[in-house]
């Protein structure tokens, strides 16, 4: 019960964030876009969407991780910790996914885009 308890409370905070609301909701569609229709997913790729959805997607998992980490670890290093670990999972999940759906390769640059996501969030926070 604990564990629903912090993923709730996380939620919360997080959701007052608007760029965390924009990456959400663009990371989601984006993602469902490129489920349907998947000719004009690849065309748009050309133009850096792509980079730009993991970018967001990085932001959602790494920031929701780093603030669901802190309620149980007090330390700044251990949450970032947890939000690259999570971040490297889940986007190494995200890549196997594009390999068996659009039998591509495992991309790189994919991969580095949402940590460039997870630094743009780490940033705002540490200027708070």
């Amino acid at each position: 019960m604990l564990l629903l308890t912090s993923f709730k409370k996380t939620l919360e905070e997080r959701i007052k964030d608007k760029i965390f609301v924009i990456c959400i909701i663009f990371a989601i569609g984006y993602f469902i876009f490129q489920l349907t229709l998947p000719e004009i997913h690849n065309y748009l790729s050309t133009f850096y969407f792509d980079k730009i959805s993991h970018a967001a997607f990085g932001y959602v998992i790494g920031s929701f991780g780093y603030v669901f980490s802190s309620h149980y670890f007090k330390k700044n290093s251990m949450n970032l910790l947890f939000a690259i670990i999570t971040v490297g999972l889940i986007g190494s999940l995200k890549e196997l996914f594009d390999i068996y759906y659009s039998h591509k390769y495992f991309s790189n640059s994919d991969f580095a885009a949402n940590y460039i996501g997870l630094l743009i969030f780490y940033i705002r926070k540490s200027k708070k």
